[in-house]
């Protein structure tokens, strides 16, 4: 049996429980091309935060996953080697896609993994190499070794809450890897611009969250407008920001808002009004159109509300028909 095995470094990832053995493990079995073998996903147990609630000792994050690929087949180191860069790049960059898209923890970001090379994915990780259980030497590209990720957070605070990792879900994130469909564009766009917001790019966040909103609004202004037999144009997303008011129930947004932040627990936790939210997209979009026609950089406040608004109106105009 050889196996490799390699440690990311990770911001902090929320996770709420582990297995009876106090770990959590993914297992894949691997049949692809001429290779069978076995890739694991391990949380490093000395990079787990602990805490103390009624239950006793409970888990509250991890920033270090541990990721091996174990074969039987008789092949060279290089070639265990050239596996593991591939499968394991494939698979890590499927797992922090389901951490920042499903659980909402946006902020789990490593760099473009889909452009590491087999260099920088090696100065990245601490590879060890193992053949029959004994530790052996592997062979790195000269001054790969030691580097570490460094990361920094700009600006914002980590909200205090997100879904968390469960050992429950191991059967769900296996089935999302495997079965891995593209994941739905504004949603994918709606996390990269809370990312880029932590990280302070404010000019693309604005660009990428207007970017989320334009097709589902104007799908939804078209159809209530249809619906209430009013002829108007659904063009740009100024002007359906503006329509939209006039295609809504009395106070339909408002209690909607009330059920979904409660339900899913946003960074703005106080009580809205759809008047409140509305602006808040409106502000976000007039910013949005200086920095793409006038370079000007967004204020952080209107690019954290109008995330958020954006984010609110994404939600109803997707649940609400």
């Amino acid at each position: 049996m050889k196996e490799i095995r390699f440690c990311i470094d990770m911001p902090s990832i929320k996770i709420s429980r582990l297995s009876e053995n106090h770990d959590f493990q993914i297992d894949f079995e691997i049949k692809k091309d001429d290779f069978v073998g076995v890739l694991k996903f391990n949380l490093d147990p000395d990079s787990i935060e602990w805490d103390l609630d009624e239950d006793g000792e409970v888990p509250r994050s991890f920033s270090r996953l541990i990721v091996s690929l174990s074969t039987k087949l008789e092949i060279s180191r290089i070639k265990l080697l050239e596996n593991a860069y591939f499968l394991v790049l494939e698979y890590l960059d499927f797992f922090i896609q389901y951490i920042q898209i499903e659980l909402g923890q946006y902020w789990v970001d490593i760099g473009p993994i889909k452009d590491w090379s087999m260099y920088t994915f090696l100065s990245k990780t601490k590879a060890k190499l193992f053949i029959e259980g004994r530790e052996e030497n592997i062979g790195i590209p000269f001054g790969g070794r030691n580097k570490k990720i460094a990361y920094s957070q700009k600006r914002r605070r980590l909200p205090d809450w997100s879904d968390v990792l469960d050992i429950k879900q191991v059967p769900n994130i296996k089935t999302w890897i495997e079965q891995y469909k593209p994941v739905v564009l504004e949603k994918q766009l709606l996390a990269d611009s809370k990312r880029l917001l932590l990280h302070g790019d404010y000019k693309l966040s604005s660009v990428l969250a207007m970017t989320a909103l334009e097709g589902p609004l104007k799908a939804f202004v078209k159809a209530r407008c249809k619906s209430k037999g009013t002829a108007k144009k659904s063009n740009g997303v100024a002007n359906n920001l503006n329509l939209f008011p006039s295609t809504l129930e009395p106070n339909e947004l408002t209690e909607w808002l009330d059920l979904w932040v409660e339900e899913t627990k946003q960074w703005h936790v106080n009580k809205f009004k759809d008047a409140q939210i509305i602006n808040w997209a409106i502000e976000l979009n007039q910013a949005r159109n200086k920095t793409v026609h006038e370079g000007i950089t967004p204020d952080f406040d209107t690019l954290d509300k109008g995330i958020f608004a954006v984010e609110a109106l994404y939600e109803f105009t997707r649940k609400v028909k």
